[in-house]
């Protein structure tokens, strides 16, 4: 508590600190520095019931550069140059105040006291996001942080808001102290009320951040679960593809053999047509009718190994479609859950 004189013309109490409210950030925290104090009027007529309590307050918006034309690289440069709090918490916006007020009080001659004067002022800095380059964006990504800034910009607004609301409180809290037995008791009044009002203040921002967290959670916790979903059938499928894709090799494979086979016995067949143009010798007629069977055997498992490999790369194609629209898919709910902040 400042020291007053008890004989002189004037008391005069001052307490100045700074309280940030981060968004995304920890709850706020705040430090004092009193004033030295003036002196107390002694009056012969006894002091007023009612103080004068003004209020003064004052706000200012600032911007932070942000840059990247892709939702990872916005949130990097987020991230490298978004505001810190007083106790160095980052976050995408940061909404601070510095608070303080003055008093003058009034002494009767049998001691009582009462606040002839009391200013509270409240200066508040909002600081925001700003994309430096907006015409270089995508549709869908503008859109995106477009939406983004405006979600920080109304949180930060009701942080303004709770400490504008918080000072008419202190406003109304400040007028209802009467007279006091003397001047130490009123000091005391005085700080007690700031002291309680800033705790009820804090008390709230740390509620809001709370009830943010909760309705983040809320709006997160869906895509997330999807997300989650989507990327197990997104493994399953890509299990499965790769299988189709070993079947595809092994038949190839075997298609590869059979071919050889199939060309073996035709370079054969072709080699008795050649030397016997005219009439086949009986053993030469066995072997050339035996060879015709073998190719005709080849070719109907050569057909049908055809038939497999070209299934299975039907089945490839189509799983491969799923994949990639069920990939596409997780990208925009990633992107969604990204942007969900």
């Amino acid at each position: 508590m400042p020291p007053f004189r008890l004989a002189g013309v004037a008391f005069a109490g001052l307490i100045a600190f700074l309280v940030t409210a981060c968004g995304g950030g920890d709850d706020p925290e705040s430090t004092s520095t009193p004033a030295p104090a003036e002196t107390i009027v002694s009056v012969a007529t006894p002091v007023v019931d009612t103080p004068r309590v003004d209020l003064v307050t004052s706000q200012e918006t600032t911007y932070y550069p942000v840059s990247g034309t892709t939702t990872e690289d916005i949130f990097t440069s987020i991230e490298a140059n978004g505001p810190t709090d007083n106790v160095g918490q980052q976050g995408s916006g940061l909404t601070s105040v510095d608070w303080e007020y003055k008093w003058t009080g009034d002494k009767a001659p049998s001691g009582a006291c009462s606040i002839r004067e009391l200013t509270i002022s409240a200066d508040i800095t909002v600081e925001l996001p700003q994309h430096g380059g907006e015409a270089s964006l995508s549709q869908s990504v503008l859109a995106n942080f477009q939406a983004y800034a405006q979600g920080v910009a109304a949180h930060e607004q009701r942080h303004v808001d709770i400490y504008l609301e918080g000072a008419r409180d202190i406003q109304a809290a400040m007028q209802e102290i009467s007279v006091e037995p003397d001047c130490e008791v009123l000091e005391a009044r005085i700080d007690a009320i700031w002291n309680d009002q800033q705790a009820r203040i804090n008390g709230l921002q740390e509620t809001f951040h709370s009830e943010e967290n909760t309705r983040l959670a809320a709006s997160r916790g869906p895509l997330e679960s999807q997300i989650g979903k989507n990327r197990a059938e997104l493994e399953a499928l890509q299990g499965q593809i790769q299988a189709l894709d070993e079947e595809i090799g092994r038949l190839k494979s075997e298609i590869a053999v059979f071919d050889n086979e199939v060309a073996n016995i035709d370079a054969q067949i072709k080699q008795i047509n050649d030397q016997f143009p005219n009439d086949l010798p009986d053993t030469i007629r066995d072997r050339l009718a035996q060879l015709i069977e073998q190719s005709n055997d080849l070719i109907v498992v050569y057909n049908q190994k055809v038939e497999e490999h070209n299934a299975a790369i039907t089945a490839r194609n189509a799983l491969s479609d799923q994949y990639d629209a069920l990939l596409y898919e997780t990208n925009q709910l990633v992107d969604e859950y990204n942007w969900t902040r």
